[in-house]
């Protein structure tokens, strides 16, 4: 293939005689596609050079030392005997070698590839609304939480034990000690106070300053062997309205005057027979060494049911502590007062002690209810302007970066990114993320890879600051095209109605000002050549304002960034890989086709899949409806142990925003979440961005919950091409999830299996050598080849070319399909 060089020194740019590049044989482009991914080019980063341009090279250095610039470029003839531009690179002056014939030099690999695989792991950050535009502010309006409350009725503890000795007064209502264990509240929208319980008069646990449903589970076990037998114990929760009038709401637990302990027996036909009030008496049988209780049956025909002795299965230990808990619904109206009261009730009248007292081994009291906090607003960012600023920083000014996102999943339009901070409300918040989290997300979520545009030149060379865009002269004045006689004026304006750069200089005979084109340093104003402005340079002022000649010297206003007009520009598109590895992609047929080899790349046979998002712990139990973690699933491929992971840093755990948005007004200590970045699927409901809830979500605890178009399932589905590139058909068995796998998603269990049978490529590469030099049209062109009477079609993953010397081009393809 014919090729030429140049070298810019200066701003001139000059052709390389062949001679003076010594090794211009060895100099190779290699087209390489990296985890099927967009292909990206590279070239031979050393040349050595001798003759002439050792001389430029070298007096150049001598000149500016490591500060030196020049430029390397490389042409190639088209089919249309056109020469086409295919490496530009700056030299490394920090690399230079050199003897008495030969200077070695490497280039800088400034392309945006080196610089994406340089940096890519790097995270970055970005002030929310500063730095990185807010799309539109979203109305969270809130997850329902459940609160929940465990108390204990407090005594005195004895024998070192969790027991407790409670007294009270005989046949009397008596308000218990009781001791608020633990509690799980995250909004407490509902209650005005809760906390311990003492033993006076109008003490509370709880007081509700709205109407609330409350949830109790509550059981006691009490000693059937130590403390007052003959008693009956019963302890309520009651409420005290507004008013004063005090009623029962439930039965918290209780002991009946009849039920007992009976002792031991040696077995269960010795069992004493006891009346029906005795029910839930107890005993224990020394054969089967557990404990049988006196049960009610359930009735075989109505109005005959019995009640006999039942082995509990239960040593004595574990029945003594068993507590037997029960649930209630009650309501509470706002202004009430919730508390546990207790009535001990000895048998007989005369001879009861005072207080009476019994013993209690075990206990749960929890009172849960319903909160929702109040809606708080969130600012959005848009994917698109987070991956562009992140790309910018990477190629630091040196490269204009935009990027596109293709249309295929009509869910990006409406998916917003939210940062950890701005979730909690924290004041100058940033978003941090680097290119790689960015990345793995589009590929886990979505199923997008991406895949560089060409390399567009920038439309100036240079900026150059003046001190007015457009002076005024009067008649008097005169504009003069000669050097400068005197030190001239500092202020370099564009002198009104004419394409020159010009400065002040000496008076003229007509009572006026001469201005001049030409003083030293003028060449960086006007062009030496044409003696007009400059029509590669922006010129701006002190306010930023910029301006420039087109090339019929019209002056333009400059609309946009100033160092953007000075740098190349590329576009970073993210594709579905559907459509980068498309079936019907454009096929380019290569008939000369050598050493041809075919290999399985067990690289790409995996025996599990896990997909989705990484594992949350959450602070209490609310979060354990949370469906949004990660799924994991077999394949039945038994090669290898190799597991595909495919997981996302970006969260979509709608819990995740609740319980951040729940820490708003706290301590802004950094932690590790608050760095994180979630995302939503969002529309505009009644003019206000809201989370999109359409999609349906069963097996929930509330219906509020949301992103559901997330889950690891649909994460499957978008990437069900490439997961299933090991087989035609693939049975994915789902195996477990980390997250709560019996939620139903728009009909789909999250536990349910899948089967692929939609493979984009296959695991199979085939290797050859051709002679045909001519370098593929496109990433996603199909190339067909003819080997042994076998035709394998595939897309690039490699191919290696020499453009200096007919050398065979190396091609390994990603083999599509195979026909015999």
């Amino acid at each position: 293939m014919l090729t030429k060089y140049y070298i810019e020194i200066d701003g001139h740019k000059v052709e390389i005689p062949k001679e003076c590049i010594k090794n211009w044989d060895e100099i190779q482009c290699a087209y390489k596609r990296v985890d099927f991914n967009g292909i990206t080019r590279s070239f031979t980063s050393q040349f050595e050079f001798v003759g002439e341009v050792y001389n430029m090279l070298m007096n150049l250095y001598l000149r500016d030392g490591f500060n030196a610039v020049a430029i390397l470029y490389l042409y190639t003839i088209t089919n249309r005997w056109e020469w086409k531009e295919r490496f530009a690179a700056p030299i490394d002056f920090s690399s230079l070698v050199w003897d008495n014939y030969i200077l070695k030099v490497n280039c800088v690999d400034n392309s945006l590839a080196a610089h994406i695989k340089a940096n890519k792991g790097t995270k970055y950050e970005f002030a929310v609304g500063d730095e990185i535009p807010v799309a539109t502010p979203m109305n969270y309006d809130r997850i329902p939480m459940i609160e929940k409350l465990t108390f204990e009725i407090i005594g005195d503890s004895y024998d070192d034990t969790d027991a407790m000795k409670v007294s009270a007064p005989p046949r009397k209502l008596t308000i218990s000690h009781v001791g608020l264990i633990t509690e799980s509240v995250a909004v407490n929208g509902a209650l005005s106070y809760y906390g311990d319980q003492e033993a006076e008069d109008g003490s509370r646990m709880l007081e509700a300053k709205e109407n609330v449903s409350l949830h109790v589970k509550a059981g006691i076990a009490f000693d059937m062997i130590n403390g007052y037998q003959d008693i009956s114990v019963i302890y309520n929760l009651y409420r005290t309205a507004l008013d004063g009038t005090v009623s029962k709401l439930c039965m918290i637990g209780g002991k009946s005057l009849f039920t007992r302990y009976c002792g031991e027996y040696n077995r269960p036909s010795e069992l004493p027979e006891l009346a029906p009030t005795a029910m839930f008496s107890s005993a224990l049988v020394k054969s089967t060494n557990t404990i049988w209780e006196f049960q009610p049956q359930p009735l075989v025909v109505e109005g005959q049911g019995e009640i006999i002795w039942v082995d509990t299965y239960k040593t004595f230990d574990e029945y003594m502590r068993t507590v037997k808990v029960t649930e209630y619904d009650v309501e509470i109206l706002a202004g009430d007062k919730v508390w546990i009261g207790v009535e001990m009730s000895p048998f007989g009248t005369l001879d009861a002690p005072n207080p009476v007292w019994v013993n209690i081994l075990a206990q749960t009291i929890e009172i849960s209810w319903g909160g929702m906090g109040e809606l708080e607003t969130i600012d959005t960012i848009r994917p698109k302007n987070l991956c562009e600023k992140i790309l910018n920083r990477i190629s630091m000014g040196k490269i204009n970066v935009g990027v596109t996102f293709s249309d295929f999943d009509n869910r990006l339009a409406n998916t917003y990114l939210l940062a950890a901070e701005s979730v909690r409300g924290i004041d100058g918040a940033k978003i941090y993320s680097s290119f790689t989290e960015f990345v793995d997300w589009m590929q886990t979520v979505f199923g997008y890879t991406y895949c560089l545009g060409p390399r567009t030149k920038a439309a100036f060379k240079r900026l150059q600051e003046i001190f007015y865009n457009s002076w005024p002269i009067s008649s008097k004045d005169h504009l003069l095209h000669t050097m400068c006689p005197v030190e001239p004026g500092t202020q370099v304006v564009i002198i009104q109605g004419t394409p020159y750069c010009a400065v002040l200089g000496d008076s003229n005979s007509d009572g006026g000002h001469n201005y001049y084109t030409k003083w030293e340093g003028s060449g960086a104003y006007n062009d030496p050549i044409t003696g007009k402005a400059r029509i590669d340079t922006v010129f701006y002022d002190e306010h930023g304002d910029g301006c420039y000649f087109d090339s019929d010297y019209n002056l333009r206003i400059f609309d946009g960034d100033l160092n953007s007009a000075i740098c190349d520009t590329q576009y970073v598109h993210f594709i579905h890989r559907s459509e980068l590895f498309k079936s019907d992609a454009p096929t380019i047929k290569i008939r000369n086709a050598r050493e041809a080899s075919y290999t399985i790349d067990s690289g790409s046979i995996y025996s599990a899949i896990t997909i989705g998002y990484e594992k949350q712990d959450y602070e209490g139990f609310n979060g354990r409806d949370e469906f949004n973690f990660n799924n994991t699933y077999s394949t039945g491929h038994t090669v290898n142990e190799k597991k595909l992971s495919l997981i996302s840093k970006y969260r979509a755990d709608c819990y995740g925003i609740e319980f951040a948005v729940q820490k708003r007004g706290q301590d802004t200590t950094d932690s590790t979440s608050d760095k994180d970045i979630f995302f939503v699927l969002a529309k505009i409901e009644n003019g206000n961005l809201v989370p999109d809830r359409s999609i349906s979500i069963q097996n929930t605890i509330s219906n509020l919950v949301f992103n559901g178009a997330f889950s690891p399932i649909a994460c499957v589905l978008a990437n069900a091409g490439y997961i299933g590139m090991q087989a035609k058909k693939l049975h994915l068995e789902f195996a477990s999830s980390t997250g709560n796998s019996s939620i139903v998603i728009d009909g789909r269990p999250m536990s349910e299996n899948i089967d692929i049978d939609t493979p984009l490529m296959t695991c199979g590469r085939i290797s050859f050598t051709t002679d045909n030099v001519d370098e593929p049209a496109s990433d996603n062109n199909l190339v067909e080849i003819e080997s042994g009477g076998i035709l394998y079609r595939g897309f690039v993953e490699e191919a290696i070319f020499h453009y200096a010397t007919n050398e065979a081009v190396k091609y390994k393809l990603i083999v599509k399909d195979i026909e015999l």
